[in-house]
């Protein structure tokens, strides 16, 4: 890192508390780039200025280090796997006896749980019963939780969303989609950072036994020190033969940790081994 960025870096820490060394480094350039741009300067040095003088624009910078990137459905063939396969078989094995708990890590402004809400709320009208099932959903960033659970969004966000499911689970208002509170019924937001060590699970869940947990292009902002961290954080937190859902370009990661297998199915969908009865 050079000079200029240790400077950036040394802001930030100093005025929000924020440790960028955590994230990738052509991450974090990539980010700054675009703040000189909205800001008019070109060097990092007339950026830096910035910073110093405008305690608003140390918050911007901040902000867009939160990935708050999303779609509804945005990767169409892993929700249609989820709704076609993982939970049917989640509901066959479950029957009912306990809810299916699911935990998005990283949720952005809730586009994932809701569109994982949708599924249940569709599976359940498909199959003509109940189905216990409850979706936590973390975020480092408080604001971009607090976006979350009003559920209201723009058409780019639901642009992959089916026409039907328009129809039954949002409110077209002043070109705002407004979702039905009966997709929000199931799930829990929380304030999380997965990189802090001595945070393990949500804090609304108690505990782990994770059925399903999406954690979908999250880790690619990270150094490798906290890619390992998480992934591990994420194992642990799963239920025996559960099963984790991370991004496409981040599918190579996961080769070392041989307590998962790949499902294939062109999709990024790994399960948990069966741990051993002497293993935590």
């Amino acid at each position: 890192m050079n000079q200029n960025l240790k400077r950036i870096s040394e802001i930030l820490l100093y005025k929000v508390g924020r440790d960028v060394s955590v994230f990738n480094s052509e991450f974090f350039k990539r980010i700054i780039c675009e703040r000189k741009n909205k800001n008019g300067v070109e060097s990092d040095e007339d950026y830096i200025k910035v910073l110093e003088k405008d305690e608003h624009e140390t918050c911007l910078l901040n902000d867009s280090l939160n990935n708050n990137t999303s779609q509804f459905f945005r990767d169409g063939l892993t929700f249609s796997v989820l709704e076609h396969t993982l939970l049917s078989r989640l509901i066959y094995e479950n029957n009912g006896k306990r809810e299916i708990r699911i935990w998005s890590a990283g949720c952005a402004k809730g586009q994932e749980p809701y569109s994982i809400g949708i599924t249940f709320e569709e599976l359940q009208q498909k199959l003509g019963k109940k189905i216990p099932y409850r979706i936590f959903a973390t975020d480092i960033s408080e604001l971009t939780i607090s976006q979350a659970k009003k559920g209201i969004y723009e058409y780019n966000a639901v642009e992959k969303v089916k026409l039907k499911d328009i129809d039954r689970y949002f409110t077209i208002k002043n070109d705002s989609y407004i979702l039905a509170e009966s997709v929000k019924n199931n799930i829990s937001f929380s304030q999380q950072d997965l990189c802090d060590a001595n945070s393990q699970y949500p804090i609304e869940s108690i505990f782990g036994d994770f059925d399903l947990i999406f954690c979908c292009n999250v880790l690619i902002y990270y150094q490798p020190i906290q890619q390992k961290m998480i992934i591990e954080k994420l194992i642990q937190a799963l239920t025996n033969n559960g099963f984790l859902i991370i991004g496409e370009s981040e599918r190579l990661l996961m080769t070392q940790y041989h307590e998962l297998k790949y499902l294939g199915l062109n999709t990024s969908i790994f399960q948990l081994k069966a741990r051993k009865k002497n293993e935590t």
